[in-house]
């Protein structure tokens, strides 16, 4: 029937006839009826078990990706921190400052410094991401996304040439201040008879007026961005007393080079800390012998011994004479670097850096901060890339996050280099098309086992047997948004896991040992320094690979027969 200008239908219509159009009074309202039969429903899909597992791989990456960006920022704020408290402290107005005060100088400003580096974490519904807004670490996945501004260009210039010199070996003299001419000479005499590794294990020496009124003649302070070294100026008015507080105070240094902050240093393992202790003629007395203090003082005194009367450390202490000889032999980098016209040039910089003050604590904290700056941009990186699907930004920023970590550690910046010219060239083959994005992460995957070590090997292993899907596997239920893991598939990631990680680790240890000891075979074949070192390395390194490889394949594979 009509009504108001509008026709109705009855709702029953027969299906031997078409449904006409249907055109309203009103021109300006046009509708067309609707189907007559149902849209047939989407099958539902079955998901396996390696469906789930890349869910829960993305949704812990990208959880993990924010907590890293939180991370970094407060690391670079406490880096910044510690830089501005360590100039208070040590600069004119820290000089006559008592050891006390000159931690608390220290400490606050790299406590308030942490703290405002997370505080600098975006606030929530914000776009942008803490210090993805500056220009510096924009990463190479943004520029083949939009054309750079000139400030970003020359930002990521920038960050290129620090890590270029982050990655040169440390050839640059500690520099001094507060010394007379004849403290100066003394303390630069004794550098120069110490291997050049160990002189640049110190990026200040400072002469203090004050320290023996604290019952110390040298004091080593590691700090975030330097370690630094106080000498009472007294001591060095015997030049050989002097000669010895220096070496002690370097070997301190040394020591603290080779660790993680305090932790895994050499000082820290056998024969050091233990009796007997070594014993030092100039200040030791019976009953109260220095380096029996703790185990850093018994490294340190060995050191000076080692270098002022080593057959005294032969015959007192063996063990100890024949450890600190261990940590003397130079690498094959450091041997071609420590030579006259290395040194001298060490000197000079030094020297040019002591007329400009501040500029050795600057550029000390541009190589410091280069490490978690690119950590923090690769992890925002990596969470978009995850987010929106971008394969190019999730390997971008999956390398990234493993440059970054070797740009953080000194003697690992060279290979932290290798990697970001991997990363380039993947990320330049996958934006051509020239590389499809399974094989660039494959490609990524390997290069950062390779590269990061023993531990990316196992990780890179277990991570692949996970993926892997079974034949005939199928699991009921979705894959929600977050996560949707059963009870049972966590028991099967926890067994396959750590079958995975345990068989990888025996595998690198036993690759390692036999691919080590063809190494040696080979290097005594080759007879040319240079070839038996590369041939020694690249056995080590193959045979760890290939036992990483094959180890968490084997373990993986019980794991899924526990499973």
């Amino acid at each position: 029937m009509e009504e108001r200008g509008r026709i109705f239908l009855n709702s029953t219509v027969s299906p031997l006839r078409p449904l006409p159009s249907i055109i309203a009074a009103d021109a300006s309202s046009r509708t067309e009826s609707a189907p007559s039969e149902k849209p047939v429903p989407a099958p539902e899909r079955t998901y396996t078990r390696a469906d789930r597992v890349d869910s829960a791989v993305k949704h812990f990456g990208k959880e993990a990706a924010k907590a890293v960006q939180s991370m970094t920022l407060a690391w670079m704020g406490l880096l910044v921190g510690a830089t501005v408290g360590g100039a208070f402290v040590n600069g004119p107005l820290g000089i006559g400052m008592t050891i006390a005060h000159k931690m608390l100088g220290f400490l606050i400003p790299s406590m308030v410094g942490a703290i405002g580096g997370i505080l600098v974490e975006q606030p929530k519904g914000a776009d942008t991401h803490g210090l993805a807004l500056l220009p510096v670490g924009a990463g190479l996945a943004a520029g083949a996304r939009a054309e750079k501004t000139p400030l970003q260009k020359a930002a990521t210039a920038g960050e290129a040439v620090l890590k270029g010199l982050r990655a040169i070996p440390s050839f640059i003299y500690p520099t001094t201040s507060n010394f007379s001419p004849a403290e100066r000479e003394v303390v630069i005499k004794t550098l120069d008879r110490l291997p050049l590794g160990e002189v640049t294990t110190v990026q200040k020496i400072i002469g203090s007026p004050n320290l023996h009124k604290e019952w110390a003649s040298g004091l080593a302070r590691p700090q975030f961005v330097e370690r630094i070294i106080e000498i009472d100026k007294s001591s060095l008015a015997d030049p050989i007393y002097g000669e010895g507080v220096v070496i002690h105070e370097v070997g301190h240094t040394k020591d603290l080079a080779t660790g993680i902050g305090r932790f895994f240093t050499i000082s820290s393992r056998s024969p050091w800390g233990k009796g007997p202790y070594v014993l030092d003629p100039d200040t030791d007395a019976p009953g109260d012998i220095y380096a029996a203090t703790n185990h850093y003082e018994d490294f340190a005194q060995g050191h000076k011994l080692y270098h002022t009367d080593p057959e005294a450390l032969k015959t007192g202490n063996p063990a100890k004479y024949e450890s600190m000889r261990r940590s003397e032999i130079p690498g094959l980098l450091e041997s071609w670097m420590d030579r006259p016209l290395v040194r001298q040039a060490g000197k000079d910089v030094a020297a040019l850096t002591e007329k400009v003050p501040g500029s050795r604590t600057l550029m000390d904290f541009a190589g410091s901060v280069i490490g978690p700056l690119t950590i923090h941009h690769a992890a925002h990186e990596l969470e978009n890339g995850l987010n929106d699907g971008d394969a190019l930004q999730e390997i971008h920023g999956g390398l990234g996050l493993v440059s970054g970590t070797l740009f953080s550690f000194k003697p690992l910046a060279p290979a932290g280099l290798a990697l970001e010219g991997i990363r380039y060239i993947v990320g330049k083959k996958l934006e051509s098309g020239r590389l499809s994005p399974s094989r660039a992460r494959n490609a990524a995957g390997k290069a950062m086992a390779i590269i990061s070590g023993p531990v990316g090997l196992l990780s890179y292993g277990a991570v692949r047997n996970l993926k892997e899907p079974e034949k005939g596997d199928r699991a009921k239920g979705e894959v929600t948004r977050d996560l949707a893991l059963t009870r049972g598939d966590k028991i099967y990631l926890a067994k396959t896991t750590g079958a995975s990680i345990l068989g990888g680790l025996g595998g690198t240890v036993a690759g390692g040992l036999l691919g080590e000891q063809a190494g040696l075979v080979l290097a005594s074949a080759a007879g040319n320094p240079l070839a038996g070192a590369v041939l020694f390395i690249g056995s080590r390194l193959a045979g760890a690979l290939a036992g990483a490889y094959g180890g968490s394949r084997l373990g993986g594979a019980v794991g899924k027969a526990l499973a």
